[in-house]
């Protein structure tokens, strides 16, 4: 069984967004996109507009991490129809680690919420998301019985 219509809906869109942070990040470090609300701000934050030799070579490690981490969500949530064990097991890391990437976000004060607020809300509830269907949706066992036919 897919993950719920409600969980692919906010996973791709974040992670969409966040894989394009990403490429835009390994491909041209330090260029705000203009339809990320904030990023102009953030970039001057973090020096991306510095394009020294180190901060090139962080954001660009920082880029691929990103798009491993939401090509990740992509491919998990949107590629295949059974619900797993293996699936149930990584929608409860990512949405933990969702839950904490929002909390660090929403807590920093170096730069306004209004930057923030939008990055830190849409992994919260995309933890909340990932969580939920981890606890709540059921998962047939399909070896239920599969050693008793080999006796």
């Amino acid at each position: 069984m897919a993950p719920p219509l409600y969980l692919r809906l906010i996973s791709t869109f974040l992670n969409t967004l966040v894989f394009t942070c990403g490429l835009r990040n390994v491909i041209s470090p330090g260029t705000p996109l203009p339809f990320v609300p904030g990023d102009e701000a953030f970039l001057y934050h973090v020096h991306g507009f510095y394009r020294g030799e180190k901060t090139t070579m962080v954001l660009k490690l920082l880029g691929c991490f990103m798009c491993m981490a939401s090509g990740t969500k992509l491919l998990t949530v949107n590629t295949a129809i059974e619900g797993t064990f293996l699936r149930r097991n990584i929608f409860l890391l990512l949405g933990v680690l969702d839950f904490v990437t929002s909390y660090i976000t929403y807590t920093y004060t170096g730069l306004p919420q209004s930057v923030l607020i939008g990055f830190s809300s849409l992994h919260g509830l995309e933890g909340l998301a990932f969580l939920t269907d981890a606890v709540m949706r059921k998962r047939p066992d399909k070896f239920k019985g599969v050693g008793k036919k080999l006796k």
